[in-house]
C-alpha cells in the first residue's frame, strides 16, 4: 500500500502504527472527529491446498 502511495497511485487508510515506516513522498495524516462508514468485505482464496495461515484467517473471518 505504501509503495503505491509513494508512486503517486493512490491513498490508503492504515493503522496508526504504520507511521513508523518511512517512505519517500508519503505524508501521514491522522483522521480525527470522523465517523467512518461500515464497509462490507469479501475474501477470496484459491481452491487448491492453502497454507495453514490462510486457512486460519479464512476460519476467523468466516465466523464473523
Amino acid at each position: 500500500m505504501l509503495s503505491l502511495v509513494s508512486a503517486g497511485l493512490g491513498a490508503a487508510l492504515l493503522p496508526q502504527s504504520v507511521r513508523r515506516i518511512v517512505f519517500q513522498g508519503v505524508r501521514y495524516a491522522e483522521i480525527t472527529d470522523a465517523t467512518l462508514p461500515t464497509l462490507s468485505l469479501c475474501m477470496i482464496a484459491r481452491r487448491r491446498q492453502q497454507l495453514p495461515i490462510v486457512r486460519r484467517v479464512w476460519q476467523i473471518f468466516s465466523k464473523a
